[in-house]
């Protein structure tokens, strides 16, 4: 996690420094050595069972997909991240029934997963589940607004200029879920 997290302050520094690009063989060996690091910590093939390491687990899927946001997306689907996007939604909710079942206050990691999956795999679908547990884990983080929200993203793996705009749609859709069950 640490690797990816650099690699984000890396990409957000160098906007932040005004310079928006950066050397395209440096970025590729980059991004290539990450994605082989998290591959082979764990083959999205192999099966995985519901267990004391399905948080980590989920939290591997969602490092996953932030990695596909780093992407050149060809076509206008995702179809070619169909198995992380159907592991990444079974492992969320499988950690929604855990998480539920605890007393904790909530935990930003889970938050940065829900976002993660809706901005990259799933974000091409209509999940009301998603909205309903970003909006769940929200008020148990006691956060109500989506300069708070960002705030708590940006210290994980958040690139501003590819997950700001997304993000900020995903919440504007969780409102409205929100306003839509009240």
């Amino acid at each position: 996690m640490l690797d990816v997290l650099s690699f984000a302050r890396l990409l957000n520094g160098r906007q932040e420094e005004g310079k928006t690009k950066l050397d395209p063989l440096n970025y590729t060996e980059m991004l290539l050595l990450l994605l082989y690091r998290l591959v082979e910590v764990a083959s999205l093939g192999q099966p995985r069972y519901m267990s004391e390491r399905s948080y980590e687990d989920t939290m591997h899927l969602a490092m996953l997909a932030f990695m596909t946001t780093l992407l050149p997306e060809y076509g206008s689907d995702r179809s070619s991240y169909l198995l992380l996007s159907v592991r990444l939604e079974s492992a969320v909710q499988g950690l929604q029934v855990m998480a539920s079942d605890s007393n904790d206050g909530g935990d930003p990691l889970f938050l940065w997963t829900l976002f993660m999956a809706g901005i990259s795999t799933l974000k091409r679908k209509d999940h009301r589940w998603l909205s309903l547990l970003i909006l769940e884990t929200c008020e148990r983080l006691d956060l109500h607004d989506w300069p708070a929200i960002r705030r708590l993203l940006c210290g994980l793996p958040w690139i501003y200029a590819l997950h700001d705009v997304l993000g900020r749609l995903i919440w504007r859709n969780t409102q409205r879920t929100s306003s839509e069950m009240s």
